[in-house]
């Protein structure tokens, strides 16, 4: 008995990778929307409020201030968590980067911007907060080619099937 992957049977495990490639993407999100990290929080406010966070990141949050101006309002779209192991010469170095997007609105830009604060730990020292302006374009990339594979699939998983008319030969 071969499996083969033909008809609605390709369609069906299309779906079903787009599915949990989908709810991966946005379970971490969601995650990290309900339940934010403290320090990012604190960075955040800092931006909206007082210039100022207990984080030792007071200069990049006064940068940022000087560029873009007070941020008047951000929602989290993104998160990203990474681990990094490699091994040189008999030693492991393991690097950790956790990252979180927003949706940012400040008083000197007309327009949204999405605006990165990442911290990397490697070994056991922790290196400081980083605030960025990141690119939408990859978020958009991933999301969305997730997105129509699961759309194009359940489409062609629901469609009806044309049935031909037989029409009598003159």
């Amino acid at each position: 008995m071969s499996f083969e992957l033909r008809g609605r049977r390709l369609w069906f495990v299309l779906l079903a990778i787009s599915a949990v490639w989908m709810v991966g993407m946005v379970v971490p999100v969601l995650y990290s929307i309900l339940f934010p990290r403290g320090d990012f929080k604190r960075i955040v406010q800092g931006l909206e409020v007082n210039g100022s966070s207990s984080l030792g990141v007071d200069a990049a949050i006064q940068t940022t201030i000087v560029n873009a101006g007070r941020l008047q309002r951000a929602v989290q779209i993104s998160s990203y968590t990474g681990v990094t192991v490699t091994f040189q010469f008999g030693e492991r170095h393991m690097a950790e980067k956790v990252q979180a997007g927003y949706l940012a609105w400040f008083e000197n830009r007309h327009r949204p911007l999405f605006l990165l604060i990442q911290q990397t730990q490697i070994d056991d020292s922790m290196k400081p907060y980083e605030i960025d302006e990141g690119d939408f374009t990859g978020i958009i990339r991933i999301f969305g080619f997730a997105l129509l594979m699961f759309i194009v699939s359940f489409y062609m998983l629901t469609k009806k099937k044309l049935i031909p008319v037989n029409r009598p030969m003159s």
